[in-house]
Order: C-alpha cells, then structure tokens, then sequence
C-alpha cells in the first residue's frame, strides 16, 4: 500500500500502475526485528547507520553494484535519511559517480601534493591535485618522463587503497595532457584493479595497453589472470594464460599458483591437480604458496585428511610451513568441526618457533565459534590481548557474531565494548545478524517474562544492545586492508 520508498528499491506508486518490486530480504529482516521489539519499523531503522542499510541492499539485492573493495563499512548515523536516497547515493558511488571534487590545487607541475594526499587516504583531493598539476604539463622529454613516473607512484598509492575510480580519472587526465603511458603504467592500474576484483576494468586495461602498440609482459598477464581467479571466472584465467603462451611467453611459478588460486576459489580440485602437474613438467617446483593454496583447496572441499597430507608433502619437500598456512588449516578444522585437530596445529606452529599471528588466532576463534565454544573463544581473545596482539575488524565482528548467534548477549556487549575503544567499526553484518537474533526471539533467553507494554527483558536487552552497536559504527573505522593476492596469503579466513 502506498509508497514505501525507505524499505523498498525503486518501487513505483500504484497510481502509475507499475508493480511494487519485491521487498528486499533485508528490509524483512528489519521488519521482523520491529515486530519483535514492538518498536516501528522507521525507528529502528534511524537507530541503524545509513552506509549499513546500503550496504545489505546492494550487497543482497544488486551485488554486482558493489564498489571497488567488495566490502563494506558502517558510515555515521543516517540521521533518518531516505533509504532509497541512501542507496543511489551508493550506487553513484561505486560507479565513480557523484564524487565530491575539492578545487585546491598542487600546482608547480608535480604530483607530490597528490602523492600525499593519497597515502592519507583522500582521494578526492588527491584527484582534484592531480588535475591541476597535469593542466601544465613539461615540455622537454626528460621532464615528461619523471612527470610519468609520478603519475605511475599515484596510480599505485589510490589502487592499494582501493580508489580505482579516481585511478582512472588521474589516467584520463595523464592522457589528456599528452603524456604517454608505460608498460608500468598499465600494470599497476591491471594489478589493482585484479586486486579490488574488477576483471572487466582490468580486461579493458589491457585491451588499451595493445591498442597503444603496448605489448603485455608476464607479469601483466599474472595480474590479470588473477583478476580473474577473484573473480571466481576461472574459465577465462585459464583462456588469458593459453593467450600468454601464445605470445612466447614462458609461465612462472606466479602464474601457476595464481592459476591454482582460482581452482580453489572454484573449488575444482580435478583442475587442481593438472595445474600442478603443468608445474612440475615445465621444471618448477611447488612454493610454499603452492602448498598452502592446496591445503586451502582440500580444507575448503572438505578433505581435512587430503589438507594434512598436503602438509606433509610440504614437510617432506624441505620447505617450513608458515604462519598463513597453519592458520588455513585451522580454519579448515572449524569448518570441519574438529576442534580436537586444531589445538594441536596451534601447538606445533609455536613448537616451529613460529608465533601465532592475528590470522592465527582469529581462525582458532572463528572456529570456536562455530562450534558454540563461545565463552572459550572470548577467552582466547583476552590471551591475545595479554600477548600484545591486536584483534582486527574480522577477528572482532567473527566473535560478535558468534555471541549473538548462540544468544550469549552480555558475552556480545563485552566485545563490543572493546571494539568501541579500540576503534573498531562493527560490520554490516554484524547488524543483519543483531536483527536476525532479536526477530527470532528463541536465541535471546529460554523464558522470557513479559513485561507491561508487551515488551520481553530480552528484547529491550538486544534493543540496548542495537543502541550500542549504532554507536560504536558511528565513529571512525578502522582503514580496510587490501585483499590477499591468493588463496595460500589470505585463504584461512577467505570464506
């Protein structure tokens, strides 16, 4: 009835005679959260941060208008901003579009008040420099030349930060001023962008490369075979790595293993195994990255015996596993549910001499949880702390979410008394799993007593706690780390 925009995505009124869209499954999951706290929808929606109601409806209901990082983070309280506002603001932003531009300038021909503003994470302003200095650009070849290198160094500061549409606003401008781009040029801008997972822009760089009589080394196409192995395209890694060797180019042990990365984001364990024969054939020998991409392939399939023995072909072959590899296998005993295999690796990588890192203990914790050993996983995090380790955004909101899950509430609002002072945002998940919680009602006690107003104590406890998470999302997060460049570098918490 009528038009509710701030739940619904591009609905139509019935006056025009167009059907209302489906409602999207977060906004019935905010609805049955309301009904269970007998609070109105529109309320418990202002108490949510704008960037998360965005954030859940992109991500469930267009997923392909994600932005460049492929994550989300919670953004300041919405202030009841209109929801379908909210989200074509975010689709404008993840299409580079309705970027607001700073008109201060560098000036003086150089990049380096760019440069700057990019390691500190401002990309509009960085852009809005870059355009200035390039307005300008030098005469003499030399000077060209040095201007290029820097343009390649500000490519590459906004493509780690994952700012790829300002990336290609500063190569637009490059071209603009005449200044011809490099074979380094194009491999940053395919590499980041393979990194952010964006194979089509990536593909669309390497095209332009060729078009400008640019012919693409081995190392571009690993970037872009890599681009998409993320992209879980593993049809078309395989296609540009037959088109590497039609060029004569001889494959490295990068390309297989990237190669290997795609089969176990595919979970082709078949593929898996030719690759790793094509590596042993053409002379290579496997890497500690090969061993761990296998270890991840077979954790991730199910095989837990197949990843130990992967283990102790690794072992037998002289090469020490390291930190990421052990904490893959670990992950894998917590999605295999054997608890009773993953203490016993924690062992014997300190028995390795090699002490567990943050990746290490967030799989141990992640896997606790998912086997409902909620109070031992908080625990671990204490040891963590007391070991000078600092838990990161996914180590935090994996033991959030898993308090909230087996209903531990007080065990929740101690973690997220600690990600509020240590300045850690919750993620939109976290919400989607606060407000899946509170709807359901059968996780929150096993009694609950009613009080005057029909309101149950443990609904006003995950009301409290729904305050709390607001504003924890209200302040600053933490800045978002690149994704791994592999299954075996970022495989144990990949999933």
């Amino acid at each position: 009835t009528g038009c509710s925009c701030y739940l619904r995505r591009g609905c139509a009124t019935p006056e025009r005679g167009q059907p209302l869209r489906r409602m999207s499954p977060f906004a019935g999951i905010l609805l049955a959260a309301a009904s269970a706290l007998q609070t109105p929808a529109f309320v418990l929606r202002r108490a949510l941060p704008s960037g998360v109601a965005r954030a859940r409806a992109l991500e469930m209901d267009a997923p392909t208008s994600r932005g460049a990082r492929g994550r989300f983070q919670p953004a300041v309280l919405g202030g009841g901003r209109d929801f379908s506002a909210a989200l074509s603001r975010g689709v404008e932003r993840s299409s580079g579009r309705g970027r607001g531009r700073s008109s201060g300038g560098g000036g003086g021909g150089t990049l380096h008040l760019a440069r700057a503003a990019a390691a500190a994470g401002n990309a509009s302003a960085a852009l809005a420099s870059a355009k200035v200095a390039l307005r300008q650009p030098p005469t003499t070849a030399a000077a060209k030349v040095g201007l290029v290198r820097e343009v390649n160094q500000l490519l590459r500061l906004l493509g780690d930060r994952g700012a790829l549409a300002e990336a290609g606003e500063v190569f637009r401008a490059m071209l603009d001023a005449r200044l011809t781009p490099t074979q380094v040029t194009y491999g940053t801008l395919i590499a980041r962008a393979g990194t952010w997972r964006q194979p089509r822009l990536a593909t669309a760089y390497y095209k332009d490369m060729q078009r400008r009589g640019i012919e693409p080394d081995t190392l571009t196409h690993n970037s872009l075979i890599n681009a998409f192995a993320k992209a879980h395209d593993l049809e078309k890694a395989l296609a540009v790595a037959a088109a590497m060797r039609r060029r004569g180019l001889t494959p490295t042990t990068v390309t297989y293993n990237t190669l290997l990365d795609g089969c176990a984001r595919a979970r082709n364990l078949t593929l898996a195994a030719a690759t790793l024969a094509e590596l042993r054939a053409a002379g290579l020998a496997p890497s500690e990255r090969t061993y761990s991409i296998m270890i991840h392939l077979c954790a991730r399939t199910g095989r837990l015996d197949g990843a130990f023995g992967w283990l102790r072909r690794m072992e037998r072959s002289g090469l020490t596993p390291n930190a990421v590899t052990y904490s893959t296998l670990i992950h894998g005993c917590g999605r295999a549910a054997q608890l009773s295999r993953a203490f016993p690796l924690l062992e014997q990588m300190e028995a390795a001499g090699l002490p567990p890192n943050v990746v290490t203990y967030t799989s141990l914790i992640d896997a606790l949880c998912r086997g409902g050993e909620v109070a031992r996983a908080v625990a671990l995090l204490r040891t963590m702390l007391e070991r000078s380790i600092e838990p990161n955004a996914i180590t935090c909101n994996a033991l959030f979410n898993g308090c909230l899950q087996h209903g531990e509430v007080l065990l929740a609002r101690e973690v997220l008394s600690y990600m509020t002072s240590a300045g850690i945002a919750p993620s939109a998940h976290s919400f989607t799993t606060l407000l899946h919680a509170a709807a359901s009602r059968r996780r929150l006690t096993a009694t609950p007593h009613t009080e005057r107003g029909g309101a149950t104590k443990s609904g006003a406890a995950f009301a409290l706690l729904l305050r709390q998470l607001a504003a924890a999302a209200s302040r600053p997060p933490q800045a978002a780390a690149a994704p791994g460049e592999g299954g075996g570098g970022g495989g144990a918490l990949d999933a």
